[in-house]
């Protein structure tokens, strides 16, 4: 028999029952802020374009971002705000046509965000790109912070147990009043019953949310540490790539044509040098070609 219960039989005061459940210390760590602002992140009703709401009360536009360095001129700039209601009603055209509200990719994801591109290897270097710069932009939005991890479902479960516990030791009391052969035994079992197992129904819902913060706390400790392993890779891999978008950019001037014919010119000199020195073709060429071309 339950406290309650046993209180209830004693004829000792039923006690309140408790508050709402806290979520979990090991599960959350978030200060109160009922009494004072939250800086959060708020929708303009006319063009819903994302603003931030300062603690004060007072919007705020957010600011925009550069282009980056290797973005292609004749793709010109990009409204983020107007970009990012693009993309939101692509991911919310519905079941049947995007069940998993997934970002457009390659040419799709440029006609979203207004870039005239219509080769393929060009476009999917243009969403990279575009999805970094979107990443730095969102970063000055404010992040919401939950207060509370228990579900409502959670709480109404402990309730309604609280309830039926407190409601079971009353028909205990009461029944002390009658004389053994009225009284009601019958209903006395299905009211214990019930009570067990509503209070059972809440247990297995807290112990399955402390199990699956605990598992999500672990999974996100293990991704940290995968990140911090693989973030000199994939910084190098970054500034390799960047490197190699700059040079594929620069063979593209006219600098770097006339800088090409420019060596070549020297090669054929050097090479025409050696050659009257008496040095075979093969070798003048690649003596020729190692002075020049380092």
């Amino acid at each position: 028999m339950s406290a309650v219960a046993n209180a209830a039989a004693n004829n000792d005061t039923v006690p309140a029952s408790p508050p709402p459940p806290e979520a979990d210390e090991e599960v959350q760590d978030v200060e109160d802020d009922t009494d004072q602002g939250v800086r959060k992140t708020i929708k303009d009703e006319d063009t819903g374009y994302l603003m931030i709401m300062e603690t004060d009360g007072t919007i705020s536009r957010p600011t925009d971002v550069p282009l980056p360095v290797t973005w292609k001129g004749a793709w010109g700039g990009v409204d983020m705000q107007k970009a990012e209601i693009s993309l939101n009603k692509f991911k919310n055209s519905g079941k049947a046509l995007n069940p998993n509200r997934a970002l457009p990719h390659g040419k799709e994801l440029c006609v979203c965000i207004g870039v005239p591109e219509d080769d393929e290897e060009e476009a999917n270097r243009c969403e990279g790109l575009y999805l970094e710069m979107r990443k730095d932009w969102k970063k000055q939005f404010p992040k919401s912070t939950k207060h509370n991890d228990v579900p409502f479902h959670e709480y109404e479960a402990m309730v309604l147990a609280d309830m039926f516990e407190e409601a079971y030791g009353k028909f205990l009391t009461q029944a002390e009043l009658h004389d053994e052969g009225h009284k009601p035994t019958d209903r006395l079992e299905h009211y214990k019953a019930y009570s067990e197992k509503r209070r059972k129904k809440y247990d297995e819902m807290k112990a399955d949310r402390l199990t699956r913060a605990e598992e999500n706390r672990k999974n996100r400790k293990e991704a940290a540490v995968q990140r911090a392993r693989e973030a000199p890779a994939k910084k190098a891999d970054a500034a390799a790539k960047l490197v190699s978008e700059g040079i594929a950019a620069h063979k593209k001037t006219d600098e770097y044509k006339t800088e090409q014919k420019d060596a070549q010119s020297r090669i054929r000199d050097l090479l025409k040098q050696y050659m009257g020195e008496g040095m075979e073709m093969d070798a003048a060429l690649d003596k020729a070609t190692d002075e020049i071309l380092g």
